[in-house]
């Protein structure tokens, strides 16, 4: 049975080396959850003017994945606009699951969490494995992680930004004890469209998380 093709949007950041030269970058972490459930994936990569995809590079996709980052782009927020429209399925992560927020936020701003926390307990090493959990995380009933994962998850954390709401169709569906925005859905649950802010590339149990998501890749393939 054919693969389905996963697109992941790279991050931009310096290479180690002597030229001192940018790459667009997809770490590791992100790739092994995908390969588990036996899919494919390319780089969605952007040239230095940023612009957007091509739109015949994005039809290649059956779902789309959007990794941790630094800055949010105009072409991050139209290649959102763009798998929603079309029906691919989007997985933001960290930086992505922002993007997805502000696609349906005009104007707003990120909460710089360092300014609006006396203590910012969001911003901790990441370390792969079940043992890297530093909070906890209380989802909406009947939303697609509730019914994943159940009422309450232990999650990673390493954020200085967030959501400071988001508007329809986008909904909230997880946030944390201090009120941290933690996870976002469609409202439509036929649309693959979720966010997630801390980092399951790192977490083991969260593999349902990426199953449903390759789930929803392979039936679009179809």
């Amino acid at each position: 049975m054919t693969k389905p093709i996963i697109g992941i949007i790279g991050r931009r950041a310096a290479m180690v080396n002597k030229n001192h030269c940018e790459g667009n970058i997809v770490l590791y972490n992100y790739l092994t959850p995908l390969d588990n459930v036996n899919a494919s994936y390319i780089g969605l990569i952007t040239n230095n003017r940023y612009d957007v995809i091509d739109d015949r590079i994005l039809d290649l996709c059956d779902g789309i994945l959007m990794i941790g980052g630094i800055e949010i782009k105009s072409y991050h927020i139209k290649i959102i606009e763009y798998a929603i429209k079309n029906g691919i399925p989007f997985l933001g992560i960290c930086l992505g699951c922002q993007a997805l927020g502000l696609s349906t936020l005009t104007g707003a701003n990120l909460l710089n969490l360092d300014n609006e926390l006396s203590n910012n307990t969001h911003v901790n090493e990441l370390v792969y494995g079940n043992s890297s959990h530093n909070h906890k995380v209380h989802l909406k009933e009947n939303s697609l992680l509730y019914n994943l994962f159940g009422s309450t998850i232990s999650v990673n954390s390493n954020h200085h930004y967030a959501l400071p709401k988001v508007s329809e169709p986008m909904i909230v569906t997880g946030t944390s004890e201090d009120g941290v925005i933690e996870a976002i859905e469609h409202i439509d649950p036929n649309i693959f469209a979720v966010g997630v802010q801390w980092h399951p590339e790192y977490m083991e149990s969260m593999q349902p998380l990426f199953e449903e998501f390759v789930n929803r890749a392979k039936n679009r393939s179809k």
